[in-house]
């Protein structure tokens, strides 16, 4: 492969990720508006600090909510770890 080719493919995996290159020779970051077909990215779910309705011992939730919450960035999935403990605790579901 040359130099040519390979500077072409360089130029095409960067223009792929979003970059481009300004008159300066830097690469920047492009932000383009929407398209059709785009993924739309999930919101990000907030969860209150209140047992859900579906939980019907509060006491055990916010305990279960305690012991978690020292580990809370090791997690991807908190709140599934919160019910985890919850239902291991005895908590009841509705």
């Amino acid at each position: 492969m040359g130099l040519r080719t390979l500077g072409i493919a360089m130029s095409t995996v960067l223009a792929i990720a979003g970059l481009t290159r300004g008159q300066r020779g830097t690469w920047s970051l492009v932000t383009r508006s929407r398209q059709w077909g785009d993924i739309e990215p999930e919101p990000e779910l907030e969860r209150p600090d209140n047992p859900p309705e579906w939980a019907l011992d509060p006491d055990i939730w916010e305990h279960a909510r305690d012991t978690v919450a020292p580990h809370w960035s090791n997690y991807e999935e908190p709140w599934a770890v919160v019910t985890h403990i919850y239902e291991r605790m005895g908590g009841r579901v509705a």
